[in-house]
């Protein structure tokens, strides 16, 4: 070989099987990220630190996550229509046409990862919760 190490590749958004869940908790999930399928794939783990229920519109609540040793405070919980999402922190802000508008803080620009991404939250989050829906 060339210096490089293969593996087999793991399907998308797979959860790692050989991954010990326990060293951090309940509510961290270990996911495989996959989009180079020749390279060894990186992990990277969501865990929900905290959760506070906090309903106005579609926001349920605010989230603490922390993935690759970075917190990342204050993301929003959302449901419209039985559908959940998790939004990142934002700062207001004024359009010229005097529209309120939100920046978010953080992005993910590839679109494969931040779907694995929300649905690692997700399911972090459900752990945290107990997997109770009530909750928020």
């Amino acid at each position: 070989m060339d210096g490089q190490r293969k593996r087999a590749p793991v399907g998308r958004g797979a959860v790692d099987p050989g991954a010990d869940l326990s060293v951090r908790g309940q509510n961290t999930l270990v996911l495989a990220d996959d989009r180079d399928n020749t390279a060894t794939p990186a992990i990277s783990q969501v865990t929900c630190l905290k959760f506070k229920a906090f309903e106005k519109n579609t926001l349920q609540g605010f989230v603490d996550l922390e993935t690759y040793g970075i917190t990342i405070c204050d993301c929003t919980l959302h449901l419209k229509e039985g559908k959940r999402w998790v939004s990142f922190p934002a700062k207001p802000y004024k359009a010229q046409d005097g529209k309120d508008l939100w920046a978010p803080s953080v992005k993910i620009a590839d679109r494969d990862y931040y779907f694995r991404f929300q649905r690692a939250a997700l399911e972090a989050l459900d752990r945290f919760t107990g997997g109770s829906n009530d909750s928020f």
